[in-house]
């Protein structure tokens, strides 16, 4: 909304309760509009910052399709050097972002991947795998960001 400009005369200003009225009114109303922008701002940047077993939108891949995010928890395999299945979606186009995490026995967390352990997507499945059996059967959090097929 543009602002209506107020009458100068000899430098001074022409006020009367309508001039003020307009004037509060057009401030009213920028101030509506900046509220709404920040409002719409803050819902964008608290759903980034959503780690969910529920799906959540978090922003557009390069090719204008929703990014989505979900946490998966799951253990990693009973043995070493075994492929794991832990998610399967057959409606992932793109893999954007797949990372986890491990709490070990003695309550170390470990980012994965790393050299021990390894987390693949292969054909619509997340998949683990690990070369030590300290890891056998330990839990891990999959942290999946992709976008969908029929998007």
């Amino acid at each position: 909304m543009a602002f209506k400009l107020v009458e100068w005369i000899n430098g001074v200003t022409k006020l009367n309760k309508a001039t003020m009225d307009t004037f509060q009114n057009n401030i009213k109303s920028e101030m509506n509009l900046i509220s709404n922008n920040i409002d719409a701002i803050m819902e964008i940047l608290e759903s980034n910052n959503v780690y969910s077993a529920q799906e959540t939108k978090v922003g557009t891949w390069k090719d204008g399709k929703t990014i989505y995010r979900k946490v998966v928890s799951s253990t990693l395999g009973s043995s070493a050097n075994t492929e794991k299945t832990v998610y399967t979606d057959s409606n992932i186009d793109n893999i954007v972002d797949l990372k986890a995490i491990i709490r070990t026995v003695s309550g170390n967390q470990t980012p994965i991947p790393n050299s021990i352990v390894s987390i693949y997507s292969k054909a619509g499945s997340i998949t683990v795998n690990h070369t030590n059996s300290t890891f056998n059967s330990i839990p891990i959090d999959v942290i999946l960001e992709y976008t969908k097929v029929n998007e």
